[in-house]
């Protein structure tokens, strides 16, 4: 019986999936026939909207696709056409325009960088307010990848009481809203990194230029 019960809710949670599968493919896309007999299909894609005629693709980056509700018509990139009668034009208005919007929407949305970088880190030099915090800042912004700012004095060696800077890492991955295939291409600039080094002797450097290596990793 009880084998039976776990089956049972086993299919009803894959039909499930399946609905809400199916729900998403609806949101992206929508469907209809012409006065022709051809099958126009309005679909979601990497970069913006696609129309399909008779599974083909046809246009790719549709610009254009307005409706005549009252004549029952569209008109888009390459010319005009009309609905077959049985089509729902107000349904298929409103379906397009949330298309539409779901495109530009896209568009504007960061783009997340694969991770295909040969040098983990970089040394930028400049006096203060040179803008060198201003110029990484902005780089996270327009590739799209969160950025994390650490003073690296503040810090201390992994395994002593304090702040190390594995720290940064969690400051990171909040940055990126817990998204950690984001975090793992986000920027972490270490501010006053010379000074983590300079002067000091015996173990006190010693600590020091532990912290700094840390922060190189």
């Amino acid at each position: 019986k009880e084998e039976k019960e776990e089956k049972e809710k086993a299919e009803e949670k894959e039909e499930k999936e399946m609905e809400e599968e199916e729900e998403q493919d609806d949101s992206a896309q929508v469907q209809f026939k012409d006065t022709d007999g051809d099958v126009i299909l309005l679909k979601l894609g990497e970069n913006g909207l696609d129309e399909y005629v008779n599974d083909e693709l046809e246009i790719e980056g549709v610009e254009l696709f307005e409706i005549d509700e009252a004549e029952r018509s569209y008109e888009d990139d390459t010319g005009h056409g009309s609905f077959a009668e049985d089509a729902d034009v107000k349904s298929i208005a409103e379906k397009v325009r949330k298309l539409f919007e779901a495109a530009e929407a896209k568009a504007a949305e960061p783009e997340k960088r694969a991770k295909n970088y040969t040098k983990p880190n970089i040394l930028l030099l400049g006096p203060t307010g040179s803008g060198k915090t201003y110029l990484l800042r902005n780089l996270a912004d327009l590739i799209g990848v969160p950025f994390v700012k650490a003073d690296a004095t503040k810090f201390t060696e992994t395994g002593y009481v304090g702040r190390d800077a594995e720290d940064v890492m969690s400051d990171l991955l909040k940055a990126a809203d817990g998204d950690a295939e984001l975090a793992q291409v986000g920027i972490i600039y270490v501010d006053e990194i010379d000074k983590v080094c300079s002067g000091g002797e015996g173990k006190l450097e010693s600590f020091r230029r532990g912290t700094q290596s840390t922060f190189l990793k």
